[in-house]
C-alpha cells in the first residue's frame, strides 16, 4: 500500500519543468533546484569555501544590522552564560503520523481562525506534500515554498519522543505564513519568528496533552541555548568583519595570517564564520529574542500575542521589524532573563 505523507522526487522534477516552460520566477526555480539537489543527497550538501570569499561578502554589509546586533550585545551579556548545548533524551512515545497532525490540527484550533484556516488550506495537499522522515544529521525539519505555483513542501523528523510533534508544529507554521502572506518567506530575518513562538507555545500545549513534567522545559532550554551560543559567535564575527574591511586590501592568506598572529582568531573560528552568512547568523536570532517578548505576553495576554504576531506576518519586512515591535511597545532582551530563570528553575540548574 501507498505510504500516506510522502512526497515523491519525481513530482517535484515535473514541478520544476513546469515552471521553467512557464517563465516562473527564477528564484523559485533556484529553489526547487536546491530541493531536488537535498532530497538527491539525503539532505546533505558540502558547501566547504576554501576562500574567504564569504567573509569578505559579510564585511561589505555587516553595518546594516547595526540595530539587531545592539540587542545581541545585550543578549549575550545578560543572564546566563551557555558553555555547551545539551543532547537531551527524552521518553520514547510512538506517535504516528496521523496523531501528530491531530494535535498540531488541535494546538492551531486554539490559536484562531487565521492559523487554522492556513492549517487547513494545507491539509487537503498532506498526502503528497507532507513527509516523515528518517531522523539525520542534515535537517531537523524544513520546508520549501514556490510563489509561482503555491506549492509548500513539509519534511519533519519522525522522532519516537513529543518532539516529533513540536517541530511539526514550527514547520506548518511556516506554511500558514506562506499562505497567508506569500511574501514573508522572503523576508530572511523574520521568517522564524512566527514559528520559532509557535513551537514555543506549543510545547506548553504538549505538555498538557502527555503530562510532561520536564521535557518541554528541556527542549525549550535545549533550543535556547542553541541560539545563545550562536549569538556570542556572532558577536566575535561581527568583529572579524570590522577586521576584514580595515584590512581588505590584503589577500586572504595575508588575511588569514594577520588574524590568527596579531587578532588571536583561530583558524577553525574563520573557516566556521566563512561557512555562513549575516543572514544565516541573524535570523534565529531575532526570532528567538521577538518570541521571548510574545511568550510573556502570550501568558498574561493571549489574543494580543496573536494580535502583534499577524501584524508582523501581514505586514513585517526585514527593514520594519524593528518599527513593528517599537509599535507594539515590545523591547528585545527585556524578558531574556526572567525567561532563562523560569527554565532553570524548574529544571534545577
Amino acid at each position: 500500500m501507498k505510504k500516506r505523507y510522502s512526497i515523491d522526487l519525481e513530482y517535484i522534477k515535473e514541478l520544476k519543468e513546469l515552471m521553467v516552460m512557464c517563465n516562473s520566477d527564477q528564484l523559485d526555480i533556484d529553489r526547487i533546484t536546491n530541493l531536488i539537489d537535498r532530497l538527491s543527497n539525503g539532505f546533505n550538501q558540502d558547501e566547504t569555501n576554501d576562500t574567504l570569499s564569504n567573509i569578505r561578502n559579510n564585511s561589505e554589509y555587516y553595518t546594516d544590522f547595526k540595530e539587531l546586533y545592539k540587542a545581541i550585545r545585550l543578549f549575550v551579556s545578560r543572564g546566563i552564560f551557555i558553555d555547551s548545548i545539551p543532547e537531551p533524551s527524552y521518553k520514547e512515545m510512538i506517535i504516528s503520523d496521523d496523531d501528530s497532525i491531530t494535535l498540531a490540527h488541535d494546538f492551531y484550533k486554539e490559536q484562531g481562525n487565521f492559523f487554522l484556516d492556513g492549517f487547513n488550506d494545507f491539509k487537503s495537499d498532506m498526502n503528497d506534500h507532507l513527509e516523515f522522515i528518517e531522523p539525520n544529521d542534515y535537517t531537523d525539519g524544513e520546508i520549501h515554498f514556490y510563489k509561482s505555483s503555491g506549492d509548500a513542501f513539509l519534511f519533519t523528523p519522525d522522532h519516537k519522543n513529543f518532539t516529533k510533534v513540536s517541530i511539526l508544529i514550527h514547520e506548518l507554521e511556516h506554511v500558514i505564513d506562506c499562505f497567508n502572506n506569500h511574501d514573508f518567506y522572503e523576508n530572511l530575518l523574520i521568517r522564524e519568528i512566527s514559528a520559532v513562538f509557535m513551537e514555543m507555545i506549543g510545547l506548553d500545549y504538549l505538555a498538557n496533552v502527555f503530562k510532561l513534567e520536564d521535557a518541554h522545559y528541556i527542549r525549550r532550554f535545549t533550543l535556547h541555548s542553541i541560539v545563545k551560543s550562536d549569538a556570542y559567535n556572532a558577536y566575535y564575527k561581527n568583529q572579524l568583519l570590522y577586521l576584514t574591511n580595515k584590512y581588505k586590501d590584503l589577500d586572504d592568506q595575508k588575511l588569514r595570517k594577520l588574524l590568527v598572529s596579531k587578532f588571536g582568531m583561530s583558524n577553525g573560528f574563520i573557516n566556521f564564520c566563512n561557512s555562513y552568512n549575516l543572514y544565516q547568523d541573524y535570523y534565529y536570532q531575532l526570532a528567538q529574542l521577538v518570541s521571548i517578548e510574545l511568550y510573556k505576553i502570550y501568558n498574561n495576554d493571549k489574543e494580543k500575542a496573536l494580535f502583534v504576531l499577524k501584524d508582523i506576518i501581514m505586514n513585517g519586512t526585514d527593514d520594519n521589524i524593528f518599527n513593528i515591535l517599537k509599535k507594539h511597545n515590545i523591547v528585545l532582551v527585556s524578558n531574556v532573563v526572567n525567561y532563562e530563570n523560569d527554565m532553570c528553575l524548574k529544571l534545577g540548574i
